[in-house]
Order: C-alpha cells, then structure tokens, then sequence
C-alpha cells in the first residue's frame, strides 16, 4: 500500500463550524480549502498555490475564517496521489440511481460491507474512498466517456477535489458520511486497479481524445500534464469559445459544457480568471443562440464544465514559446 497519503478520514464532527471542521481533516493530512457553497466553486486556485496554503489545522482553520465574509463555505478536499475516490452520481433523468451502482460496485468488484470510508452527498450520490496499491496513481474520468464498468460514476483522483462532510450546500442539505462511519479507507479491489492501471496506459499515448454525445463530436483534452507556451493557450481559449459559439441546434448544451471543461482547466492554470472565463463563455452561448432557447440552462452548463475542468486539473503553461 502507499504510504504517502492520509489513511484515515475523521468522522466525528459534532458541534463543530466549518472552520473546525476544516482544520480536522487538515490534522488528519489531508489538503482541504474553501468552496463557496452558493456555487460550489473553491475561492483559492488550489492546485497552483498547493505549496502555498495552509497545512497545519491553526493554518487551515485561520483561512477558512477570513474567507467568511464571502458568504457559507464548504470544505474542498484534494485528492492525493495513491487514493481514488469513485463518485456515483444520482441523475434519474438519465437512468442513474447512485444507490443501485454502488450496490452494483459492491457485488461486481467483491466487496465487503464497511470495506471503506463512503460519504452521501445532498443530492443523493455517494463517493467511495481507495486507496491504491504503492506506485499507482488515478487520474480523474468522466462518468460519460471514461469507460467505467458501472454507470453514472466519475473518478476523482491526483489533480482531482471532492467536497467532504461536514459541509452544506446553499440549500441547506449536507455532505455526510454513509452509517456506520468508516475512518479507515480501504484497499482499492483488483478489479479497480486494473481500470485505473489500463487508464493510465492508455491516456499516456494520447492528450485528447474525440468522443460523441448524442451524435455530436466533441474532443476532450485529458492530460494534466500537458505543456504549452501562453500563446497555444489562447490560442485554445479562443477555439473553444468559437466552438460555443457557432454550435449548431441540438449540440448548443454539449459544445457549450465541452469548451467550458477545457476552459475551467486554463482557470486552473492561472491563464483566465473565473469571471473573465464565465463571462466569456455566457457571450458564446448568446452568440450561438442557445441562451435565447433555454435562458436557465446556459448558466448551470457553464458553471458544471468549468468546474468539471478544475478537477480534471490545470494544463503546465510556459512563459516562453
């Protein structure tokens, strides 16, 4: 097993703030920040500032107090590398019941009852903790193209964030872990090492791949790694947003969440701030006509793909070309 990862997650959160909260799961050694729960957006650039943020639970507990005054926070928590955390989604519009798949990952992949750390998210998905064997590190996968066995689950794993008990979303409904609680994350089984292992293999011989949903062609970049100067960045940046922007009917949702994907990760990267991103992308969706046809659903999409891109991690953008 890898050593060089938190092994225990704390379940004992009784009477405590969030910023208390915080600071346990930072005592426990885990890399935590703060989300804004009105959009569940985190309010530091975790990835490209890790060095810099708090690690000591005095540390952790005195960041989350200062950003208070930007409105209820939830507890943002990183993924290191040698854990993997498996995120059944519940989206019965699409025949994803979370309860049914994880049951589904309990018989399929031999596992016991109580084998490891499981916490509810409020919309009634669950996210399972592994840890992996030494030497072996996940990336993230999408629940629509990365080809896991059950469906409706993504993967979080290096470069990847969950939000972790005890935090509430804006509508008051709370992250909490499944009864009875687990502290301890077990063994990922077999079958899931040979899933992230093939992954690994396979996204090594590629950076992007072209997927189809719903009979539109979408390329996906999936590399966290991958290296450009500033210009190839915005030169993508502008790609995409053109891509939002002259999608067709029908394929206006689609195109609209896949450039803002590629868009959150160059959010990551430092290259665009959030606003600017999120503003951008809004002037595609009303230059493409989507925004006149379904006005509820721009912001929602844009907001789900750049965060989509924040987990999926930050490209390595060079000053010099």
């Amino acid at each position: 097993m890898s050593t060089n990862c938190p092994e225990r997650v704390p379940i004992n959160f009784d009477g405590m703030t969030v910023a208390e909260a915080a600071a346990l799961w930072a005592q426990h050694g885990w890399l935590v920040f703060p989300v804004r729960a009105a959009d569940k957006m985190p309010l530091v650039k975790w990835r490209a500032d890790a060095a810099r943020l708090p690690r000591t639970p005095n540390g952790v507990f005195h960041l989350f107090k200062r950003m208070e005054a930007k409105g209820a926070l939830m507890i943002g928590c990183a993924v290191p590398p040698g854990i993997v955390v498996c995120d059944f989604d519940h989206k019965p519009d699409k025949g994803w019941d979370a309860a049914k798949h994880l049951s589904a990952m309990v018989q399929t992949f031999y596992l016991a009852p109580g084998c490891t750390s499981v916490s509810c998210s409020p919309g009634g998905g669950f996210h399972a903790w592994f840890k992996l064997p030494d030497g072996l590190v996940s990336n993230n996968w999408d629940a629509r193209t990365g080809g896991f066995p059950i469906p409706g689950t993504d993967g979080r794993g290096d470069g990847g964030y969950v939000n972790v008990p005890p935090s509430i979303r804006a509508d008051g409904k709370a992250y909490r872990w499944l009864a009875p609680p687990q502290p301890i994350i077990g063994p990922a089984p077999d079958a899931l090492i040979k899933f992230v292992t093939s992954r690994a293999k396979r996204l090594a011989r590629a950076d992007h791949t072209t997927i189809r949903i719903d009979g539109h062609t979408s390329t996906y970049w999936r590399v966290a790694t991958q290296s450009m100067d500033r210009l190839s960045a915005q030169r993508m940046y502008d790609q995409n947003l053109v891509r939002a922007a002259n999608a067709g009917e029908g394929g206006r949702n689609n195109q609209l969440f896949t450039s803002a994907v590629v868009v959150g990760r160059l959010v990551s990267s430092g290259f665009v701030s959030l606003e600017q991103a999120a503003r951008d992308l809004d002037a595609a969706a009303a230059r493409s006509g989507y925004a006149a046809t379904d006005p509820r659903g721009v912001a929602p999409t844009i907001r789900s793909g750049i965060k989509k891109g924040q987990e999926r991690g930050p490209f390595n953008i060079r000053d010099e070309p």
